[in-house]
């Protein structure tokens, strides 16, 4: 149940962030239904462990509201052999949700937004608005006064063609017009009554000072629009690939892809810049095969000076001028080619750590599934809370942090700042120690939800630091 609730809201929440390039397009009930099957499958990763927190805490917490869970222990059952046969269990769910994360869920991110693209490349529906000027039609801008939907007549209509780019120069003007869509939808024909057609012409023979202009009047005229854009064209999948499509054997081949050219492009540009820094390639080859940050430039000193002298002394007067400026252009050129070196290299950096965070978060993510079993199962025992009430907005609160914290280390991976390993176990990381310290309380029928509780512990606290300290002193002496 917390499972199927939370999968709802957060598929509503994803699709709701789309809401503006779905909205006004058409869109049957059939694809729709694709796009929330597709966001379900999406984020079952991302809700898995929070269900799992929301149904310890309802769950222990109503064995111990109803005493349940005092007369399991009193019968010499400890929660630790309670939750067993739920940690094998949850144990078999997290290799589901592993397998999910590896093949299922890539899967579904790339239908998910080729399907996302191909409806923003929908033009809205033909919805021509009173006193608007309409010009989602290829080369047709299109105004009415008014219109009557039942009689499907437009009033006082304009029609601006800009079929050959030259500007305004065929309008149609009509008091109204009755229109019509054939051919599935492809093709609008409008009718128009009473109305008068004003063309200008190129210049004649080249005399820019003559246009040619003609008006014509007439009572009905037909004119047809070939709606193009209108329809839903679908992409080959195959041209979408980002790291949230691959599955897993593919990432990780990309990944170790991206480090080998990664490593060949510093060999190739120090390669290229060793006619300036006189470096033996060889020698970067096997310097950088083994640690890239273990390579040093070294000073080459191309003439021999003594000490006192100057490099500039040894050039002839006559041509000094000219080798500074040479030598100065050079440096400039060579100074470029370093900043897009160094920014190429930096790119690449970020492409490899975007990768190699995917690959990391694929493991992390259901492992985090223990975690919030241990930390449900405590907390329940501990409030002895059961039902939706107080469950429900520590779930909320669980959520939120957990949520938080996945989005700002992608973010902090995404600038950089910390290396994808860590990034990517960073909610495993904080919230275990809270389900050790929980477990460890639930484990001793901790009375932590009132303030005596809270007293005895924080007393007891105090007097083990106040023994250390005892202790310490006495080994001093």
């Amino acid at each position: 149940m917390s499972f199927s609730i939370l999968l709802f809201l957060l598929v509503v929440q994803l699709v709701a962030s789309y809401l503006k390039e779905i909205s006004g397009r058409g869109i049957g009930m059939d694809l729709l239904g694709n796009l929330f099957f597709y966001g379900c499958l999406r984020v079952s990763a991302l809700s898995a462990p929070i269900a799992v927190l929301a149904a310890g805490l309802m769950t222990f917490g109503a064995l111990g509201e109803n005493n349940e869970l005092a007369a399991i222990k009193s019968s010499g059952i400890s929660l630790w052999k309670m939750i067993m046969p739920l940690i094998v269990f949850f144990m078999f769910v997290t290799a589901i949700v592993l397998a999910d994360t590896f093949y299922a869920i890539p899967w579904t991110n790339l239908k998910f937004y080729n399907l996302i693209y191909d409806i923003k490349r929908k033009k809205p529906d033909l919805a021509i608005k009173p006193g608007y000027f309409y010009g989602d039609i290829d080369g047709y801008v299109i105004r009415v006064s008014d219109n009557d939907p039942e009689k499907r007549l437009l009033y006082d209509i304009q029609i601006y063609n800009h079929t050959l780019g030259r500007g305004n120069t065929d309008i149609i003007m009509a008091d109204s017009a009755r229109m019509a869509l054939v051919d599935s939808g492809r093709v609008m024909q409008m009718i128009l009554y009473h109305g008068t057609r004003h063309e200008e012409y190129p210049p004649e023979n080249g005399h820019l000072e003559r246009y040619p202009y003609g008006r014509t009047y007439f009572d009905s005229l037909y004119y047809k629009f070939r709606l193009s854009g209108f329809d839903l064209n679908r992409t080959e999948e195959r041209s979408f690939r980002h790291q949230i499509t691959l599955p897993y054997n593919e990432l990780a081949t990309t990944v170790d892809s991206i480090r080998k050219e990664q490593l060949s492009s510093v060999v190739k540009n120090i390669e290229q810049m060793s006619r300036f820094t006189k470096i033996d390639s060889q020698t970067v080859k096997e310097k950088t095969s083994l640690n890239i940050d273990a390579f040093k430039f070294e000073a080459v000193n191309l003439i021999k000076l003594e000490p006192g002298d100057s490099l500039i002394d040894c050039i002839p007067d006559s041509s000094r001028s000219q080798v500074l400026n040479t030598a100065l252009s050079n440096a400039r050129g060579v100074q470029g080619y370093m900043e897009f070196l160094d920014r190429s290299r930096q790119n690449q950096l970020e492409q490899l750590a975007q990768y190699e965070y995917e690959y990391y978060q694929r493991w992390a993510l259901p492992f985090s599934i223990i975690v919030f079993l241990f930390i449900g199962v405590s907390l329940g025992s501990i409030i002895r809370k059961g039902g939706l009430g107080m469950p429900s907005l520590i779930s909320v609160v669980f959520f939120i942090v957990y949520y938080i914290v996945i989005t700002y280390s992608k973010k902090m991976v995404k600038e950089m700042e910390i290396p994808p390993l860590p990034a990517a176990w960073m909610p495993v990381l904080i919230m275990a120690p809270l389900a050790v310290v929980s477990f460890y309380l639930a484990l001793n029928d901790a009375n932590v939800t009132t303030l005596t509780g809270w007293t005895s512990y924080i007393g007891k606290g105090f007097r083990y630091l106040k023994q250390k300290l005892k202790s310490s002193k006495k080994q001093k002496q």
